[in-house]
Order: C-alpha cells, then sequence, then structure tokens
C-alpha cells in the first residue's frame, strides 16, 4: 500500500510540474536579437547600436520598442514603432536621434560617464545589451 501512495504522490507532482517545465522550455527555445555598440569607439552623447538577428544575419532585425534604463530601473528613453505593433527592420540606430518609423514615447536623457545601463530592443525575437560609459565617454558592454 506505502507503494501505491508514494507512486500517486509522484504522479502528482510530475502533473504539477510539467506546465512549469513546458514553459522553461519555451523560454529557452525563444531566439534572442544580438544588441551590441556598432564599434569600440562609439561614445556619448549619441553612441550607435547595432542589432542582430542570428537567424538572419544578413537582413536588418525587425522590432518594435527600444527602451533604455539606468541601473536603478529609471527609463531613460523610449521608442515605438509607429503605427503601434508595426515590426521595422533596422540594422542600427544612435542613441538620442529620432529613428524612421518609430514615435518617441520617453524623450532621451544624457548618458552619464559612470553610468550603467540596460538598452533593450522588442521585437520577434527580443534582445538587451547591459553597458557602462567609461569616464572618457565611451561606451563599454558588461
Amino acid at each position: 500500500m506505502t507503494a501505491v501512495v508514494y507512486r500517486g504522490a509522484i504522479d502528482c507532482a510530475l502533473r504539477r510540474a510539467l506546465p512549469a517545465i513546458f514553459a522553461l522550455f519555451l523560454v529557452a527555445c525563444e531566439p534572442v536579437f544580438q544588441v551590441m555598440p556598432a564599434s569600440e569607439n562609439e561614445k556619448i552623447p549619441h553612441p550607435k547600436f547595432k542589432v542582430v538577428d542570428p537567424d538572419h544575419p544578413d537582413q536588418p532585425a525587425g522590432f518594435h520598442t527600444i527602451k533604455l534604463l539606468a541601473s536603478d530601473g529609471k527609463l531613460l528613453w523610449h521608442l515605438r514603432a509607429d503605427p503601434f505593433g508595426k515590426q521595422n527592420n533596422i540594422s542600427g540606430f544612435s542613441y538620442g536621434v529620432p529613428l524612421r518609423g518609430f514615435k518617441e514615447v520617453v524623450a532621451p536623457q544624457p548618458l552619464q560617464p559612470g553610468g550603467a545601463y540596460t538598452l533593450f530592443v522588442f521585437g520577434t525575437p527580443t534582445g538587451s545589451l547591459r553597458f557602462t560609459v567609461d569616464a572618457a565617454g565611451r561606451i563599454r558592454a558588461l
């Protein structure tokens, strides 16, 4: 009898865990954009970034939202596709510079030497870049 109860408990736990396991599998398989400084010499006030879709590296990436956050979570810049929901095919952009096909939701705030930031690019797929600004104003990926 003990073996039957024990097996029933395992079956119940497994049935409860399957949705979570499946969700983790889906997230782990989600494609990711590569977001990076366009060169090693990018500097404030308008560093350039490039976005690459590893599945199609020879084509511009399609995305609909750009957000830049400070290390404290403060939103410093936000662009979204116009019209909303449309994915624009872009291979790169410069911080704070208007981007064709996008509407500014939050105006860019100046990046500061010594600051740490996270740049998010949302589309299908998504991607992000954590970076700092050194004392000379250069962008350094983390």
